[in-house]
This record gives C-alpha cells, structure tokens and sequence, in this order.
C-alpha cells in the first residue's frame, strides 16, 4: 500500500498516544475505525486466538508483519530468539526504539537462507496476499523457511461472521471472500488494496497444494480461527 499508512500511525502513536485513528474503509464503505495503540496492546489486551499461538511458538522465530512489535516483544521477553520482519521503515523505526533486537526491514519473500522453528502470522495475517494464488506463493514460501520440524502459526476471520450476519450463512460455494481496504491517516490516504479471508476447509486444501499439512488449533465465533502449518 502507498503512502505507508499504518507505518505513520504507529510512528505518530509512539510520539504521540494522543493521535487520531486510521479511517478504515471496506469495499467503498466507511467501517470501525482502527485504533494506533492496537498495534501497541500488552499480552492480556490480545485476542485468545494471538495468546494460543504465542504460546505455541518455540525455538527460532519469524515475525511476518511485527508492526510496533507487540508480538515479537512477549516472545522476546520469554527469552526466545525472534526476527521481527516488517516492510515499513517508519515501523522498523518503532521496533527498534521499543527494543526489539532482531528487526529486518524487507519484504517477506526476499528472505530465503533464513529457517525458522516458528514462523507466525497474526491479526488476520492468512490474508496478506490479496487473492488465492498470491496466498499459495506465500505459503510454499513459507515452507522454504521452515527448519525441519517447523511451525506456521496464522489466523483469518470467518466468512459468515464478516460477511452474512444474523444468523445466515454464506453459500457453499463461498471457500473465500476478496475485499478491497482502503486507510486514511490525518491527510493520508493508502492506495486501496486487496484482502482476502478464507473459509478453513478451503484453506486446508490450499495448504496442501503448497505441500503443507493444516490444523485447527482454535475457533471463536467472533475472532475466527488459528491454523498450525507443518511440512508434509
């Protein structure tokens, strides 16, 4: 996304807790505002689905997308050795001052010789590519990555929460749903950007093309679903 959004908003809230929202709008449509500090949230602040994997995570770790390094900094606090990957310099900023100790600045997929015990994805993070194929890419990437007995630990929001509310189910045909986001920060605006969320039985046999084998590891009807990857 342009303008690196949510990069400023995390660089002004550390400066300043005192600083606006980012305007999130979905499909054209003004929706609940995202608030800086959530970037920001202590261990306890987490949603169950983020505890439940952080507690799973053990030997060398992978951060995809730290942000403010609320993720990479419990781990690190737990004495485990974690690489914060984040693709904003405003945010890698922010890693830094808040002490995190490994910080790459770069896009996930120029990471290559590095392998991890660990490799987490969180707050949605199943949807980072967009589309379909973009997230099978991602995924045999991510296997590349894996040390022998490897993890990926990663989350996505149910379809018919988001997207049929009041009881009514999406239809069967409804493996996946693509939206379009688009953030405003003070006077900036990002490019819109597409998001996907995955129904889980898709996304098992999506894995499995990318020679992963998927586990539940938890379901909530609010905040969706923890997977557990692993090398066939």
């Amino acid at each position: 996304m342009t303008n690196d959004i949510l990069g400023r908003a995390i660089f002004a809230y550390k400066n300043d807790p005192r600083c606006p929202p980012i305007a999130v709008f979905v499909d054209g449509r003004r929706d609940a505002d995202l608030l800086p500090e959530s970037f920001f949230r202590s261990f306890r602040q987490m949603p169950l689905i983020e505890r439940r994997a952080l507690k799973l995570c053990h030997g060398k770790i992978l951060d995809i997308g730290s942000g403010a390094g609320a993720h990479a900094l419990y781990l690190q606090n737990k004495n485990l050795d974690v690489t914060a990957v984040e693709i904003s310099r405003l945010a890698c900023k922010v890693l830094k001052k808040r002490g995190v100790l490994k910080v790459l600045c770069r896009d996930i997929f120029k990471i290559k010789k590095l392998r991890f015990d660990s490799i987490i994805l969180l707050m949605n993070g199943l949807g980072i590519q967009g589309n379909v194929q973009g997230t099978l890419q991602l995924l045999r990437h991510l296997r590349n990555l894996l040390a022998p007995d490897g993890q990926i630990l990663a989350d996505s929001a149910d379809i018919d929460h988001l997207f049929y509310p009041r009881g009514r189910r999406s239809p069967r045909s409804a493996d996946f749903r693509e939206v379009v986001f688009k953030l405003k920060f003070r006077s900036q605006a990002s490019s819109p950007f597409q998001w996907i969320y995955f129904r889980y039985s898709f996304f098992k046999k999506l894995s499995k093309r990318a020679g992963l084998q998927c586990e539940l590891v938890q379901s909530t009807k609010r905040s969706g679903y923890l997977v557990r990857l692993t090398r066939e």
